[in-house]
């Protein structure tokens, strides 16, 4: 059994394959769009603590987000 091994300088064909492209063309638009999932999950419990123990308002009405 054998293994094929891209060098970490290897260049990639603009028609690669998905996995290709994923992990060198569209690299920097996939960790934008990581981040902005991570950052919305953190404003949940964020955004009632805030409204909760800055602004005072009552815990039924802290919805949040």
């Amino acid at each position: 059994m054998s293994a094929v091994h891209a060098h970490a300088g290897a260049r990639v064909v603009a028609g690669g394959s998905f996995r290709e492209r994923r992990n060198s063309t569209w690299h920097g638009r996939g960790l934008q769009m990581f981040m902005c999932i991570v950052l919305a999950h953190w404003a949940e419990p964020l955004v009632p603590a805030i409204q909760i123990y800055v602004l005072g308002w009552p815990v039924p009405k802290s919805l949040g987000v």
